[in-house]
């Protein structure tokens, strides 16, 4: 009995639909929206459509997902199909003389980052690998592994005592990250640059305009939504995909100002904007050298600030914290 990963089952069946027709070019494909297809969970799903992309089958869509086939011409929209209306062939999905092992650690590794990240900033915690398996109804060892894969990322660590110890988010683990973010974010957005669409990017930018004119009157969430524009949207193109996964874990930066700003409110966040209108300005008229020193201007800028403000972060009440969280200094 041959094994096969979960998300390579997942990989095929959809490279099947692509190559009968039963999913055409130009289908707009959302991770959520195959999950709930396949009536399987969104990570297995990701890692597939991650794949796919990689071998051309798809292309992605900034900040939409991926489009089956090559990248939509400017102008042009993708093909926004419900995709239960697709007669698609999903025998693939049951396999005879395969055990297909779905690796139910993928499927912590999303809620247990997004917690520590957003507790960490506010002080040391000790992880408990039992309760984490009692509140996901998973098994020690599922756990373990999750636990163990969030260490090799840098997120956790174990000690001499076997305990599993989370934060607290240092300045130098901040230091470190936007060191390498200094090094390699702004060469990846030029090499994105003549992916990303003309219209999007005059988006983005009268997005900012329209902001600066009501600074004081932002909410947070406006302030994530332009991060994620320039961060995740616009490297959501680059096709080498192990640079995109190491940019994108250490964004952990967002974390922390969200939580300053959600705790704050009031936060004047104008010199970001204007570095962020600057990036895009260059982008706009095909800069590559002005849009990478702009963005390597950008990231020095944030680094201070956002330094400053884990400092601010660690005088105040921890927030509500996890089960499998125990709160050591």
């Amino acid at each position: 009995m041959r094994h096969k990963a979960y998300y390579a089952l997942v990989r095929d069946v959809i490279a099947a639909n692509i190559a009968s027709g039963a999913l055409p070019q130009g289908v707009r494909l959302l991770t959520a929206a195959v999950a709930e297809r396949l009536s399987i969970s969104r990570s297995p799903v990701k890692r597939a459509l991650d794949d796919l992309e990689a071998e051309g089958l798809i292309s992605p869509l900034p900040g939409q997902g991926y489009v089956v086939g090559p990248p939509i011409p400017p102008g042009q929209s993708p093909s926004r199909e419900n995709l239960h209306a697709l007669d698609l062939d999903l025998t693939g999905m049951q396999v005879e003389n395969e055990l297909v092992v779905q690796p139910l650690w993928e499927e912590l590794q999303e809620p247990l980052a997004r917690a520590i990240l957003h507790t960490i900033p506010f002080g040391a915690f000790q992880i408990s690998e039992s309760a984490v398996a009692d509140e996901f109804s998973v098994s020690r060892t599922v756990a373990h592994e999750a636990l163990v894969r969030l260490n090799a990322d840098g997120l956790i660590s174990k000690r001499r005592s076997s305990h599993w110890m989370a934060g607290p988010m240092s300045a130098r683990m901040l230091d470190e990250a936007y060191e390498l973010r200094r090094q390699l974010e702004p060469q990846a957005l030029v090499a994105c640059a003549a992916g990303l669409e003309r219209d999007a990017l005059l988006g983005m930018r009268a997005a900012l305009d329209a902001a600066a004119k009501q600074i004081h009157r932002i909410s947070p969430q406006r302030i994530d939504g332009f991060e994620v524009d320039l961060h995740v949207t616009c490297l959501a193109r680059l096709r080498n995909q192990r640079l995109h996964r190491l940019l994108m874990g250490l964004q952990f930066d967002h974390i922390i100002n969200r939580l300053f700003r959600n705790i704050l409110q009031v936060v004047d966040d104008s010199a970001l904007i204007s570095e962020h209108r600057l990036v895009l300005e260059h982008l706009l008229i095909g800069n590559a050298e002005g849009t990478a020193s702009a963005l390597a201007f950008h990231l020095k800028e944030d680094h201070q600030r956002t330094r400053a403000r884990l400092k601010v972060l660690s005088i105040f009440d921890d927030p509500p914290t996890p089960a499998w969280m125990t709160r050591i200094h």
